[in-house]
């Protein structure tokens, strides 16, 4: 009964909604989900016969970069390797085109996602904090929020299992605090000063 009122966009959407937190777990619920996005949009495409997209500028570029690297495949050491990752790449860009196009159609879905960024960064800022917090000179960085001890003495690891908080935070802190000021109501702002 759920399956049916869900539609291939709710679908996608609530995968999209998922995305930031995934992020922590690792590489590989991310690519499921970018993945199973990408097939939903190409369904959607292929019931719909809507390809007004196709002339975006900015479509046509990613299009063509994917072409260029097909066409240096060829020349690379290794071919196979190169041909791979090649050719995945193009998921990327049909997962841009796909919220470009489809999953976002409205401007609640843009300041949803946003705020599920900003969520996700203020936990892995709490989860660090908490880890540098609990530091010890003999042992280090003590444990996370979920009580998993760093591997590497010194480092900082967050809610992941490596030490990546800091790479993360730099790719959507401020990406999310750009959107998030974006949306913020500038009538409260003046109202209150």
């Amino acid at each position: 009964m759920l399956l049916k009122n869900l539609s291939l966009h709710k679908i996608s959407l609530y995968l999209l909604y998922l995305l930031p937190i995934s992020l922590i777990s690792g590489p590989a619920i991310p690519d499921i989900s970018i993945t199973l996005i990408c097939i939903l949009f190409i369904v959607h495409i292929i019931n719909t016969k809507e390809f007004w997209w196709i002339k975006e500028g900015w479509i046509k570029a990613a299009i063509l970069f994917w072409f260029s690297l097909l066409l240096i495949s060829f020349f690379a050491k290794d071919k196979f390797s190169s041909f791979a990752d090649s050719i995945v790449f193009i998921r990327l860009i049909l997962l841009s085109i796909a919220i470009y196009v489809w999953i976002i159609q409205e401007r609640k879905h843009l300041k949803n996602l946003s705020i599920i960024f900003f969520i996700t960064i203020i936990f892995i800022i709490a989860d660090s904090l908490y880890q540098f917090l609990s530091y010890d000179p003999a042992m280090g960085y003590g444990k996370d929020i979920f009580g998993f001890v760093p591997k590497h003495y010194g480092r900082l690891t967050g809610p992941f299992n490596d030490q990546v908080p800091g790479s993360h935070l730099t790719r959507f802190f401020f990406v999310s605090i750009l959107v998030f000021i974006y949306f913020f109501d500038k009538n409260k702002i003046n109202s209150t000063i």
